[in-house]
């Protein structure tokens, strides 16, 4: 997984300030750069809306004032490969609409330190964005002073498996880093593997039941399905890649989302990548939202993940399904400032992947990936 084009969601807070600083000068330092700001109208009664200006009125206002402070972040972060753009709208449609028309292949907001009310259960832009999106989105938390040297994926069994192993492998190898690689047991399983188990012993017509035998019975259970998984982790792994170094893999028992975060903190992880989760894709359900004719739903485990891991947290995309046209625009989501500015100059060439933009970016350098020691491990 490479970044050649990135969305920054600036809304001027110190998290998405400390985000965008770290995206440009860490994690894709030669990536063309949109910092994308949104103004949106805030919910109000009935009976207090005609007494509002309109959200158009209020960005002609605000419009100068924000493209400036985008101009002098974009100054910080490289002009040279930067665009500003203020829209108005709902921040999640609007970053969604943006970021296919840019030809994004990453959209990043940082995550505020304290969050209030509905917000502490989930209902964030990100988790919003999210269900509106295909494409990967990045959640960072704090400022991260240093590239990523430790990448932790989650897997399970699932069609997704291959593709955000691939993308893990692909992330960590980019950044030199190691891969750490978990996969979480149900804690229903190693009591179901115990009773197997005891149905075995029992054949064997033991002639003196040994009271402290259900625990030892449990826990080989255990043993055993640990033994399973992690090789089953490493064919993956092998499947993926078979010149992989530096590749440890974990099995836990437990609720995912509370283990993943564990790990986290036990193995120092800088970066997280997990899927959507098991929920399917709702076609036809809510056609206004994303543009494609679907929802993605996120499960349960990657709204813990985005809500309590200590790092940024790069939530994957399901697997590509057929494309559907692009339906009219909405009339609430308008471009403001149509167009895009580039920082330092203007072209009228258009961009090469399609972006509608008239700036032509200069390609995005690929980042050099290189090959880790000779050291390799399959290991707890």
């Amino acid at each position: 997984m490479q970044f050649d084009r990135v969305v920054i969601a600036v809304d001027f807070s110190a998290a998405s300030l400390a985000a965008a600083r770290w995206v440009a000068t860490q994690l894709a330092p030669r990536a063309e750069l949109a910092l994308v700001h949104v103004v949106s109208e805030p919910a109000a009664p009935s009976f207090v809306r005609p007494h509002l200006p309109s959200v158009q009125e209020v960005a002609a206002e605000l419009t100068p004032a924000l493209l400036g402070a985008l101009r002098g972040l974009a100054n910080v972060v490289g002009s040279d490969r930067t665009i500003v753009e203020v829209l108005t709208g709902s921040p999640a449609d609007a970053f969604a609409r943006f970021g296919r028309e840019f030809g994004a292949d990453l959209i990043c907001l940082g995550r505020r330190r304290r969050r209030r009310g509905a917000a502490r259960f989930g209902d964030t832009t990100a988790q919003r964005l999210l269900a509106q999106t295909r494409i990967p989105v990045l959640v960072v938390p704090a400022a991260r002073p240093t590239l990523p040297a430790r990448v932790l994926v989650a897997v399970d069994d699932q069609p997704d498996l291959a593709m955000n192993l691939r993308a893990a492998n692909d992330v960590a190898q980019s950044y030199e880093a190691a891969l750490e690689v978990l996969h979480v047991l149900a804690p229903e399983l190693p009591k179901f593997v115990s009773l197997g188990l005891a149905e075995s012993s029992a054949a064997a017509d033991h002639p003196d039941p040994d009271p402290s035998e259900p625990v030892e019975l449990y826990l080989s259970g255990k043993a055993r399905l640990e033994s399973l998984t992690h090789d089953w982790l490493a064919s993956r792994v092998r499947q993926i890649d078979r010149t992989a170094r530096r590749v440890t893999t974990h099995v836990r028992v437990g609720d995912a989302g509370e283990q993943i975060v564990k790990l986290v903190h036990a193995a120092g992880a800088d970066l997280v990548l997990i899927g959507r989760g098991r929920d399917q894709q709702n076609v036809g359900a809510s056609e206004h939202l994303s543009g494609t004719g679907s929802v993605f739903h996120l499960g349960s485990t990657a709204r813990l993940v985005l809500w309590a891991s200590p790092c940024p947290v790069l939530v994957l995309p399901p697997a590509a399904r057929p494309a559907q046209p692009e339906p009219p625009r909405r009339s609430d989501l308008r471009r403001f400032h149509l167009g895009t500015t580039n920082v330092q100059q203007q072209t009228t060439s258009p961009s090469p992947r399609g972006s509608t933009a008239p700036d032509d970016f200069p390609p995005a350098a690929h980042v050099a990936r290189s090959l880790h020691s000779d050291e390799t491990r399959f290991a707890a």
